[in-house]
């Protein structure tokens, strides 16, 4: 019996204790944590590209990764180990590139960084075709050939002349250089000079230009002075400019005048020419006499030296002789017959200055006919005035420009803007109204006949004004 009891004891004991050890088992696994770990902070990649790994250690399969600032070169592809990185090559000029790529596990709650980088294989060059330029005597181009990976390059011209003759131009291939024409009988040298910082580099090209051949070459006659009708011509001349003088040459212009203005105008057929500096300079043909006749006049030229060279013709204009110099009429007033002054009491002070004070309806002054033509520019009606009062309804202006006696209603007026109202002066003040467009459409001034001027002083009586120096002046002034 107690060794049944004790049986049936080893065996409940040892059921338990199976069943405790399986429990036990279940609870572990049950309590394992997820973990993630990456196997670098930070990884290099060559600058010929390639492919990268980087290590992921993981219990949990939720892990991610994504790639920043690796747009365009940078690639990734999760495999067993962790992450494949694929780079392109960098041969680009900005140097090193970085992009970061972070793996994470929300199980594992991990967030972690790397930084990848990857260098740059670009070595900036720059080479410079430094073979010597030589550019014709007539002018041209070249071309200084340059092969570089770099973007920073610069050149400049050291012009030894110092007359700026080389200028240039930075082209995708080079340097394109153009030169002007050397009017020297010497060669001329300039020094080109290309240069990059990035490269370290800093080269320079002798550029020579050839000298010119000497040939005499003409420029384009010109003329001296002005050629007036009814004037002596005193130093005006003919001028022949010329370059690549030897300076030894002796030779003949020959000058020939043509068109009706030539009409008294006299020079030497035949110019004898000795040149005995070389280079540059004028070939002088003095005009004498007296143009009679307006309008043009061509100058035509030919010479013996060099064989088959030409030079080019001159026309000139013979102008007619300025108009006199231009005094204006000084107006006097109209005092016995029928256009003495009307309802006013005038006073003349002197020829030109006249005192009044009007005393009925519509005063008014006629003044003595004008004794000479009006030049064109002589359109403004000018005087000076002094009154304590304002003409409120102004000035109105009468002409006439009929032959012998005119009847009253023989006029035409105008009231000028300028003078309506006319307001007080306390001093002599000036005035000038533009009456052009009645002087031009009537022609006064400028016909044959008698023209007479008559001015209102506004339309009522008790107004006193100072008026002197009445004219017709000139427009330009």
């Amino acid at each position: 019996m107690n060794s049944l009891l004790k049986s049936s004891a080893f065996s409940v004991i040892a059921a338990l204790t199976m069943t405790m050890s399986v429990l036990s088992s279940c609870k572990s696994t049950e309590e394992e944590k997820a973990y993630l770990t990456v196997s670098d902070e930070s990884v290099p990649i060559s600058p010929v590209g390639g492919n990268v790994t980087v290590a992921v250690d993981t219990n949990t399969d939720d892990w991610t990764f994504v790639i920043s600032g690796g747009s365009g070169w940078l690639t990734g592809e999760k495999i067993a180990e962790g992450v494949r990185l694929t780079a392109t090559a960098n041969d680009l000029p900005a140097g090193a590139r970085t992009a970061i790529l972070t793996v994470a596990s929300v199980k594992a709650n991990v967030n972690k960084p790397v930084t990848v980088t990857q260098g740059s294989s670009y070595t900036p060059y720059l080479t410079v075709d430094k073979t010597p330029v030589e550019i014709p005597a007539d002018g041209g181009e070249a071309t200084v050939e340059v092969d570089t990976n770099t973007d920073d390059w610069t050149f400049a011209i050291t012009d030894g002349d110092g007359d700026g003759w080389l200028i240039g131009l930075k082209v995708a291939d080079g340097v394109k250089l153009t030169a002007v024409k050397n009017p020297t009988f010497d060669d001329r040298t300039a020094t080109l000079t290309i240069s990059s910082v990035r490269a370290d580099v800093s080269e320079e090209v002798v550029v020579t230009q050839m000298a010119s051949i000497p040939a005499l070459e003409f420029g384009e006659p010109s003329i001296t002075g002005k050629l007036i009708r009814g004037t002596s011509l005193v130093d005006v001349n003919l001028v022949i400019p010329y370059v690549l003088a030897v300076g030894d040459e002796s030779f003949t212009v020959t000058v020939q005048a043509t068109g009706a203005a030539a009409a008294g105008i006299s020079f030497a057929a035949e110019h004898q020419v000795s040149i005995t500096t070389p280079g540059a300079g004028d070939i002088t043909i003095p005009l004498t006499g007296m143009p009679t006749v307006t309008g043009p006049v061509t100058f035509n030229f030919t010479t013996t030296y060099p064989p088959d060279a030409t030079i080019g013709s001159l026309v000139a204009t013979v102008e007619p002789p300025p108009p006199p110099p231009y005094t204006p009429q000084m107006f006097t007033a109209v005092t016995t017959g029928f256009f003495v002054p009307n309802h006013m009491v005038f006073t003349a002070v002197s020829s030109t200055e006249f005192y009044f004070e009007t005393n009925n309806f519509d005063p008014w002054i006629f003044f003595q006919p004008l004794t000479n033509v009006l030049p064109d520019a002589a359109t403004l009606l000018c005087f000076e005035y002094k009154s304590e009062q304002t003409m409120q309804t102004g000035m109105q202006i009468y002409f006439s420009s009929h032959g012998g006696d005119i009847e009253q209603n023989d006029v035409n007026s105008i009231r000028p803007p300028a003078a309506n109202p006319l307001p007080p002066a306390a001093d002599w003040t000036k005035v000038e109204l533009d009456l052009e467009p009645m002087i031009k459409d009537l022609g006064w001034g400028t016909k044959t006949g008698v023209h007479y001027l008559r001015i209102d002083f506004g339309e009522f009586a008790g107004y006193t004004m100072h008026i002197r120096n009445i004219h017709i002046g000139l427009k330009t002034n």
